[in-house]
């Protein structure tokens, strides 16, 4: 938008006309410009503001304008964050992990399961066992079932309901063995993903077996 679409788009919207130029220079007093500021002048200083500092509703806070915006507000607090000071202390390192596991393992299933390119897919699977293995390593249960839950999901084999009755499958036979085929089996053996999010949940579940709690009802399933 420019100023003169901004300037427009601001006639008679104060109850059928326009705002004063007293009003928006009290409003505007309190930033320090001073008084003799004409009226376009005052427009012109709070449209760039609004540019320079886009309003997002709270509800707007999702998606990519959210994290535009939550971008934006970490590049800002920066600014008066002080010196960055290396520390090579292992001191706060669970800390650290306890505050955002639950964000950074979110975040990896989100680009497992949006995304086809398959370096994106190598790196949310080492994500996923990297965040495996700190959860052992810190000794976090609570971790380890949001991963078996999150690869659990990703695989489409959890269905949220059971039917009333076992429905009739046909039955194939594969080099003189009979397979049963349901629409399950179909689905699993065409989603390539929910095989490899498989794998990677037995592996890690495959010798973890103590550090888990509610992931095994996902692991039964």
């Amino acid at each position: 938008m420019t100023i003169e679409d901004y300037q427009r788009n601001l006639r008679g919207v104060n109850d059928g006309s326009d705002f004063s130029s007293e009003f928006l220079v009290r409003s505007l007093s309190v930033r320090g410009l001073p008084m003799r500021l004409s009226h376009e002048i005052l427009q012109q200083n709070i449209y760039d503001s609004i540019r320079k500092r886009e309003i997002v509703m709270p509800e707007e806070h999702t998606g990519q304008l959210g994290f535009e915006y939550a971008w934006k507000e970490l590049l800002a607090r920066s600014r008066n964050a002080g010196d960055f000071m290396v520390s090579n202390t292992q001191l706060f390192d669970v800390q650290m992990f306890k505050s955002v596991w639950r964000s950074v393992i979110s975040a990896i299933a989100h680009a497992f399961i949006t995304f086809d390119d398959d370096y994106l897919i190598q790196k949310a699977i080492t994500g996923f066992r990297q965040c495996a293995t700190l959860a052992g390593y810190f000794h976090l249960p609570d971790v380890f079932d949001f991963v078996v839950l999150s690869l659990s999901q990703a695989t489409s084999l959890l269905s949220d309901s059971l039917p009333a009755s076992v429905p009739n499958y046909p039955v194939v036979d594969v080099e003189g063995q009979s397979i049963t085929v349901s629409k399950l089996a179909v689905d699993f053996g065409t989603n390539f993903k929910g095989q490899l999010a498989a794998v990677v949940l037995f592996n890690i579940v495959n010798g973890n077996g103590n550090a888990l709690r509610e992931g095994w009802t996902q692991v039964s399933e």
